[in-house]
């Protein structure tokens, strides 16, 4: 942390040194020049107070905007926040360009204030007037993420995002917003026009596109049984990885949605043969599930575990594909064997006790389950809502609702991945207990929910740096 503090203001600093201590810088003064370099090089030892010591009297020896900066950053770094911010707003007020340090305003204020919207938005602007598009970009995401659990429907994001849209951006920048949108055509809308036009005008302009862009739209189109724009896409995915474990596992993927599932089995057989890949195994252990084969399912998920004898994960997912193939018995099965290699993972933990308690057999041992794995992970609120479950399973409403009440005292549980699950179990812990009309007012926004996970599979295509 210190040597991250360290390079946030050397960085800072590197960058208005220069400007600082030419003598054509209209309030050059050489005193305080030489008390800047002073305040460089205590930061360097690791003198903090030194140097921030020296940086206030090269401050008002030259009254310089640089060094207000530099000294605002400083208080924020050192916990003075007030002190930063007051200068921070006083520099930005007075006409200051800060550029890409006026972020570290905007990111401590405080979200759903006007002002920090307002903020925010003159340093996109700012960003923008210097050139730093791929920068404003990013803060845009930022201000989609901030923003986005106000949206009631995905009409109301769309006019949002074509509002903050910016005329000029890199291909990469380009993809990851334009990919936005294709999810929120797709998946709030159900337009699977709208998400073949966007693609077409973006290889008018660009050529192909990069797989995972393509991989977002094919899910789409999957999860709205488009099956004839799916196999468009398809064909060009598969361009990209011919011959790779990739080809036979997205191929076999739309077969199985098109409910072709021994053609998904050879294809992924095939895959297999030339190479023993985990995701591909997996994948057929889940076919042959759905094909009603759990034999063969079994000597495949074995296998996959002979091969991962030390992973954790492959047995919580082999357990988990068990349970949402409705094979429960052999989801039991699997769970136990995983906490005997295993016995202290929380995630293993959590899901058996979830399972249990949904079966509503061994509840004691659910709930056993459920609080060794909120000991071991304490912030996880899904691991608190399994151990409500096992409570209010056990008929124990009141152990249930306290704990539900802490994790919708906490906005962000309405946005959560699970919140939906999470809300009718909070339902039906109320309902038990005939306080139902203490959720007269609240509801989850599953436009919001959705958009959070937009966001998220977007982002990956900024993270592959195409």
């Amino acid at each position: 942390m210190k040597m991250m503090r360290f390079m946030l203001i050397f960085l800072l600093s590197a960058n208005t040194l220069f400007s600082f201590t030419k003598k054509e810088y209209g309030n050059y003064d050489q005193f305080a020049a030489r008390y800047f370099l002073n305040a460089l090089y205590y930061e360097h030892v690791g003198s903090a107070e030194r140097s921030e010591e020296n940086l206030r009297i090269a401050y008002l020896k030259s009254n310089s905007d640089v060094l207000k900066l530099n000294l605002s950053v400083r208080n924020l770094i050192s916990g003075k926040k007030d002190e930063g911010y007051a200068a921070l707003k006083e520099l930005y007020d007075s006409g200051h360009n800060l550029g890409r340090f006026g972020i570290y305003l905007y990111l401590s204020l405080k979200k759903g204030d006007p002002q920090t919207y307002d903020l925010l938005d003159r340093v996109i602007n700012d960003l923008n007037k210097l050139g730093e598009t791929e920068t404003a970009a990013e803060v845009i995401r930022q201000k989609m993420t901030d923003r986005m659990y106000l949206f009631e429907n995905a009409d109301d994001f769309i006019d949002f995002y074509n509002e903050i849209y910016p005329d000029e951006l890199s291909r990469n920048y380009e993809y990851f917003f334009k990919s936005v949108m294709v999810q929120i055509q797709s998946r709030i809308k159900k337009d699977n026009s709208a998400v073949k036009k966007m693609i077409d005008e973006l290889e008018d302009r660009h050529g192909e596109l990069p797989y995972l862009f393509y991989r977002i739209a094919f899910s789409g189109y999957l999860e709205n049984k488009d099956l004839e724009k799916a196999k468009l896409v398809l064909d060009k995915m598969v361009r990209y990885n011919y011959g790779e474990p990739g080809y036979y596992y997205d191929r076999a993927t739309y077969y199985a949605e098109a409910e072709k599932l021994d053609t998904a089995r050879n294809i992924l057989l095939e895959g297999i043969r030339l190479s023993k890949d985990t995701t591909l195994r997996m994948k057929l252990g889940s076919v042959y599930l759905s094909l009603k084969d759990p034999e063969r399912a079994g000597k495949v998920f074995d296998d996959i575990v002979s091969d991962n004898p030390e992973s954790d994960m492959i047995r919580e997912m082999i357990s988990n594909e068990y349970a949402k193939s409705g094979y429960e018995d052999e989801a039991v099965l699997f769970f136990e064997k995983a906490l005997e290699k295993f016995p202290d993972d929380p995630e293993l933990l959590n899901n058996y006790s979830y399972l249990l308690a949904e079966k509503g057999t061994e509840l004691e041992k659910a709930l056993e389950m459920a609080d060794k794995a909120v000991k071991l992970k304490e912030t996880s609120i899904t691991f608190l809502d399994t151990k409500a479950w096992a409570l209010f399973r056990l008929d124990r409403y009141d152990e249930a609702e306290k704990i539900m009440d802490a994790i919708f005292a906490d906005e962000e549980s309405y946005y959560h991945q699970s919140s939906e699950e999470l809300f009718d179990h909070y339902v039906e812990i109320k309902k038990a207990l005939n306080k139902t009309e203490d959720l007269a007012n609240i509801s989850i926004n599953r436009t919001a929910v959705i958009l959070a996970d937009i966001i998220l599979q977007s982002s990956y295509l900024l993270q592959a740096g195409f």
